[in-house]
């Protein structure tokens, strides 16, 4: 097993554990924040011999500088702010940092042939699993892999969702929604036989049971079908809209106690934008009052290494500041740096929509390593550009 595979594994199996592991309430659970850092270092060394690469050497300016902004903002609020959490900022540092370190080492790894082949058999196996824990959750009625209830506290009441082995309903959410769209790409643009994990994996993010899930499900297999199958599209979605309203029927009186009155209790506490982002334009509210109380001029420009509200568009501003551009810019030139195609493009669009009204997808501990193998595992468009260029002149 290449070394490669057995660190991407390393990673997600001990996001895993720690995952399951805080669902049993067990102390010490955050262990993947300890061999993750291990994996940091590690990698963040080896790839200082690629410094002379251009690439490589614009990731770790780039560190940097969102590290000098983020002293900048962390002195400012340890000493202006009391209520200053000084150990919790740095672990929201590890995971802004992660990623970056984290796609250092897949470029490295990118250059062999082979790599792309190897991301696509971790990405799979992966999914492979955890739809498999998600059918098991939803038919034996598991709590523990409960998306809303995984420690089982409020019985038979409480909103419908399965997970998995993943933890945090926004992670899981995020995982999904590039689950969908690489099944979608393997089945529709590269023509691969991936029909029963492509039906599958969208039957898992429904059982997810996250708005989030259900959204991106909708926006990005309505797009591929639409592009590549509009015959499928209308044959499908007739019959599924018959099947999907004979269910409503039949479980209307489950779907009301659980579910509806879930919905309309929560709607009617909130405006209309409060509930498409789960209320946290009400977190802005709060974090309005947090810098007219706390933040100087310097706060501006450098943020102050700890806000948090859960939408990560504003959560990248408050914690890097005006470094956080150069983050996104990081974060959109990854995406696309083996495929550019109009396809992609759509699918980082609704990518930053979850996250413009979601958190814990940029700002995550999990998601990123799922981002790298989702962007890893696609054709390399400008190689086979180059190729064939090379085989045309020739």
């Amino acid at each position: 097993m290449k070394k490669s595979t057995v660190i991407i594994w390393t990673v997600i199996l001990v996001d895993l554990l720690s995952g399951l592991l805080l669902t049993l309430q067990v102390p010490f659970a955050r262990i993947g924040l300890f061999v993750k850092g291990l994996v940091f270092v590690l990698v963040l060394i080896i790839c200082l011999t690629q410094l002379r690469q251009k690439t490589f050497y614009s990731v770790y300016m780039s560190i940097v500088i969102l590290l000098v902004f983020w002293v900048t903002g962390f002195l400012a609020s340890y000493f202006n702010n009391p209520s200053f959490d000084p150990i919790e900022s740095l672990v929201v540092l590890n995971r802004y940092f992660f990623f970056l370190v984290m796609s250092l080492a897949f470029l490295a790894w990118s250059k062999r042939d082979s790599f792309e082949k190897e991301c696509k058999g971790i990405f799979e196996t992966f999914f492979v699993i955890n739809n498999a824990f998600i059918f098991i959750g939803f038919f034996f009625k598991i709590k523990m892999l409960s998306t809303y209830d995984p420690y089982g506290e409020y019985g038979d009441e409480w909103r419908f969702g399965y997970k998995g082995l993943i933890w945090g309903q926004n992670a899981v959410a995020a995982i999904y929604t590039l689950g969908v769209a690489y099944f979608f790409r393997e089945a529709f643009k590269y023509n691969q036989s991936k029909t029963m994990m492509l039906v599958t994996t969208c039957i898992a993010s429904i059982l997810v049971g996250t708005k989030a899930t259900l959204l991106t499900l909708l926006l990005i297999g309505g797009y591929y079908l639409y592009k590549y199958r509009v015959k499928t599209l209308v044959l499908l979605v007739l019959p599924s809209l018959a099947v999907m309203l004979y269910f409503i029927i039949l479980y209307w009186q489950v779907l009301q106690d659980k579910y509806l009155s879930f919905l309309v209790e929560k709607y009617q506490t909130m405006d209309f934008y409060s509930f498409l982002t789960s209320g946290r334009l009400d977190y802005l509210v709060r974090v309005k009052t947090h810098i007219s109380e706390h933040w100087g001029v310097i706060n501006f420009i450098t943020g102050d290494a700890i806000s948090y509200i859960e939408m990560d568009f504003f959560d990248l501003y408050f914690y890097f500041g005006l470094s956080s551009l150069l983050y996104l810019y990081l974060y959109f030139k990854i995406f696309f740096i083996r495929d550019a195609s109009g396809n992609n493009k759509y699918v980082f669009l609704v990518w930053m929509s979850m996250a413009f009204v979601a958190g814990h997808i940029i700002n995550s501990a999990v998601v990123p390593i799922f981002y790298l193998l989702f962007v890893f595992s696609g054709y390399n468009e400008k190689a086979k550009l180059q190729s064939a260029i090379v085989k045309f002149h020739i």
